[in-house]
């Protein structure tokens, strides 16, 4: 039996057609931790996505939609915090493509990292309501 509750589901993973993008002032290489802080939470956005500023010279690129790049773009995860203060890796993903949306399975974590590759240079933005 299901007791999925539709408010709470909406709240912790609203409608695609309801998500918008806010930018991360900044152009980014090498590696960062992403905090928005919002009340209790500190990320209170549903995911991130990015675009490419810079591309090294030399790099493969599958065209398609997405394009695909080789290597990877970035590794990116997200951080939750215990009751007891440890911290842990919830998801962890390589990508290798940009403008998908990367929405959290497990939502609200207490920072976002990302290790971005040699020479690349992204812009990221927050994935809200």
């Amino acid at each position: 039996m299901s007791t999925n509750v539709p408010v709470l589901e909406a709240i912790l993973h609203p409608p695609l057609g309801a998500l918008t993008r806010e930018l991360i002032p900044g152009v980014f290489t090498g590696a960062h931790d992403f905090t928005r802080p919002g009340g209790p939470l500190n990320v209170n956005a549903y995911g991130l996505t990015w675009d490419i500023v810079t591309l090294p010279a030399g790099w493969s690129i599958v065209f398609g939609e997405p394009n695909l790049y080789e290597p990877r773009l970035l590794q990116a995860h997200t951080v939750h915090t215990g009751l007891d203060g440890h911290d842990l890796i919830s998801e962890y993903h390589d990508f290798a493509a940009e403008g998908i949306y990367w929405l959290w399975a497990n939502p609200f974590p207490t920072r976002v990292h990302v290790e971005i590759s040699p020479g690349v240079s992204l812009a990221f933005f927050w994935i809200i309501v």
